[in-house]
């Protein structure tokens, strides 16, 4: 069987790994993966299934497509009348019949640990799916400035992406448009943030397992506005909080060990954040 995963972004990739990983337990012969998002199948455990570059033009096994956007965008045909309590759930019941084991959610993942430096924390700030899932700039600056106070001699460092990872076409698959207009727009707004003015340690368009270790060798916590951090901080057990804008399903923000601040990200004040970093430090 060949497992096409044509799941985009970083946070519904992750999204798909318990399901992904019951769906290849289940089979009765080899499995063979091909990915969209190339850069997460190389954090998936390499023991469930064969990588492969390219589907086969024509083959006799079985393909079978696993898209997290497809799902989502059917919502009003799964949720009515059942609350599964994460999208991780609704996912898994949808592509295995099966209920979601209580411990399922947490996605398991494999990296090696490489040589980058250890902070107290990391901020993730600019989500490029959604410019108003953004966070105000100016705000970031005086959550800096309020964790220097609070956390006297404490390191920083901020990891974003400059630059487009994904092809258009499969930008395509996240936002329905042709262009990929809200992608580009909001990966100039990171370059034209003036980051180096910050007073933090940069961290720009780290391989993913640099990435990884980044979030695994925080001290204190790491701060984001994309889920797509904050799952992969979940994945890795490590404290984070998350500033996710209403818009985003709250079925997709509920899980173990996360604090979450879930409203318009302009009603979200740098006290409201500070509060919740101090509760995981």
């Amino acid at each position: 069987m060949i497992l096409f995963n044509d799941c985009v972004s970083m946070g519904d990739t992750l999204l798909s790994f318990p399901a992904m990983k019951r769906v290849i337990q289940r089979s009765i012969e080899p499995v063979y993966l091909h990915w969209t998002n190339e850069d997460l199948a190389m954090i998936f455990p390499r023991r469930l299934g064969h990588l492969i570059d390219e589907l086969p033009p024509h083959s006799s096994q079985q393909v079978l497509r696993l898209s997290v956007h497809d799902f989502v965008f059917r919502r009003a045909e799964w949720r009515e009348g059942h609350d599964y309590g994460h999208l991780s759930a609704a996912l898994y019941y949808q592509w295995t019949g099966e209920s979601a084991p209580a411990d399922f959610i947490r996605p398991e993942i494999e990296f090696p640990i490489t040589d980058v430096p250890a902070y107290d924390f990391v901020l993730v700030p600019f989500a490029l799916a959604d410019a108003e899932r953004n966070w105000c700039n100016d705000r970031w600056r005086m959550l800096i400035e309020m964790l220097r106070s609070e956390f006297a001699g404490c390191s920083i460092a901020l990891a974003a992406s400059t630059r487009l990872r994904r092809r258009p076409r499969d930008l395509c698959k996240v936002l329905p448009d042709p262009l990929c207009r809200t992608f580009i727009r909001n990966t100039v707004l990171v370059n034209e943030a003036n980051l180096h003015t910050w007073g933090v340690d940069l961290c720009l368009d780290l391989h993913i397992f640099d990435l990884c270790t980044l979030l695994t060798k925080v001290k204190v916590a790491a701060i984001t506005v994309d889920t797509g951090p904050s799952r992969l901080m979940h994945a890795i057990g490590r404290p984070h909080v998350l500033l996710a804008h209403n818009t985003v399903g709250y079925d997709s923000v509920r899980y173990p060990g996360v604090r979450c601040l879930w409203r318009d990200l302009k009603d979200i004040s740098v006290d409201d954040v500070m509060n919740e970093v101090k509760a995981v430090a």
